[in-house]
This record gives structure tokens, sequence and C-alpha cells, in this order.
């Protein structure tokens, strides 16, 4: 086995998965940049760390990602994210009329 990279789990047809441990790391550091940025830090600091955290761990995810069926993700993600949009959003006709109905007031 290659320095840096471990077994983990059987993936299809039986071969190994391995970790690419400097992707863990580049990862984890991105998280505790995402996190200092979050804080009070200066300005430009946060600017800097906004600038690239988000598509890094777009780019570090989506290099990982296995060849998926495009149909059943999208039925699967348009289930899992506007069923409970509608929901939300038929709740808001709903409890907006009556709690706007007093006396213009929330």
């Amino acid at each position: 086995m290659r320095q840096g990279m471990d077994r983990t789990s059987q993936g299809e047809k039986g071969w190994p998965l391995q970790r690419v441990q400097y992707w863990d790391i580049a990862k984890g550091i991105a998280i505790m940049l995402m996190i200092l940025g979050h804080t009070e830090a200066p300005v430009m600091v946060r600017g800097a760390i906004f600038s690239f955290h988000m598509p890094f761990f777009v780019i570090a995810n989506g290099y990982f990602i296995k060849s998926y069926d495009i149909k059943r993700t999208f039925l699967r993600s348009a289930r899992s994210l506007l069923v409970p949009y509608v929901i939300v959003c038929m709740l808001s006709a709903v409890i907006y009329p009556v709690v706007r109905s007093g006396d213009g007031r929330y």
C-alpha cells in the first residue's frame, strides 16, 4: 500500500477502497479556515477565506464522485428538496394571513 493511503472498506466488485490522506488533510484545513472565517477575524482574512473555501469543497468532493444515474439522482434530489419547500410555502400561505389579520402588527 502506498504511503498516505489506508484501506477502509470494499468498493464495487470487492476492490478495496482507499482514502487519500492528503485530500483528507486539505479538507480538514479548509474546514478550520471556514470556522475561522465565521469568527471575528479581520475583514481581509475573512474575504480571503470566503473567496475559495466553498469552491474548494465542491472541487475536492467532485473529484471523488462516482458515476451515477443522472435521472435517478435528479428525482431523488427534487423529492428531498422540493417537497419540504412546497410544504413550508403552503404553511406560510396559511399562517401569514392569520398572523397578519390582527391590527397590522406581527
